[in-house]
């Protein structure tokens, strides 16, 4: 329309000159209306695609996470195993198991309800002392596992034991009778990934060296050197 009103302008008399600049106006009107619609399709577009980038992130995270906890799962756990061993064999790798004392006779005691907060509240304490490179992970039932990239075995030992300690102060009383319930401790066994092992074995010894805590009356952490 424009292009031909422009030739049309040359040769126009006023009153024609008129109609052809109407007719340019209503152009103009028309495709600002028509550009507009297209800024509001692209920006619903945007606000779509921003919400399935936000639910497939989140179904990521509940691919990964455990729903008790807030800690990740097995699943996360080998994935990142595999993904430091990939980057380097020979990178050394900590883990702390980790295992609430007597948990199941509480659960007997007070109940799978209040088991569950007493989980979610140790996790929260657990996770607080890793740091953004390491793993918190709940490794089933009342067992959790502390992984930790490029730690020698005198310092995982130290965070274990500043674990235990942060896990041991905590206090629980229940909604219900507002009675304070019993102290919650838990026992910590630390081991060295070692490069001739996969990683299900080094799992597995992390969980012998566990035992030799529980063996020695729980709420302690034991070594791999004590294996």
């Amino acid at each position: 329309v424009l292009d031909h009103s422009l030739v049309a302008l040359k040769t126009d008399t006023p009153v024609q000159a008129r109609d052809t600049i109407s007719r340019i106006m209503s152009a103009t009107y028309e495709l600002k209306a028509t550009q507009q619609k297209l800024r509001d399709q692209l920006a619903q577009s945007n606000d779509q695609s921003y919400q399935l980038r936000a639910e497939l992130e989140q179904l990521k995270r509940e691919r990964h996470v455990d729903a008790l906890t807030g800690l990740y799962n097995r699943l996360a756990m080998q994935e990142h195993i595999d993904q430091w061993l990939a980057e380097n064999p020979q990178r050394r790798i900590a883990a702390i198991a980790v295992d609430l004392d007597h948990f199941k006779q509480f659960n007997q005691d007070y109940g799978y309800n209040i088991g569950d907060v007493i989980l979610s509240k140790v996790a929260k304490k657990i996770s607080a002392y890793v740091q953004e490179s390491g793993l918190p992970v709940r490794a089933g039932g009342e067992e959790f596992l502390i992984l930790l990239p490029d730690v020698d075995l005198r310092t995982a030992s130290e965070i274990a034991e500043q674990v235990r300690r942060g896990v041991e102060k905590l206090r629980f009383v229940s909604s219900r009778s507002k009675k304070a319930l019993p102290k919650v401790t838990i026992s910590l066994g630390v081991a060295l990934y070692q490069a001739q092992e996969n990683w299900h074995q080094f799992l597995a010894r992390s969980n012998q060296v566990l035992s030799i805590a529980k063996k020695r009356g729980r709420n302690q952490v034991a070594t791999e050197a004590m294996l």
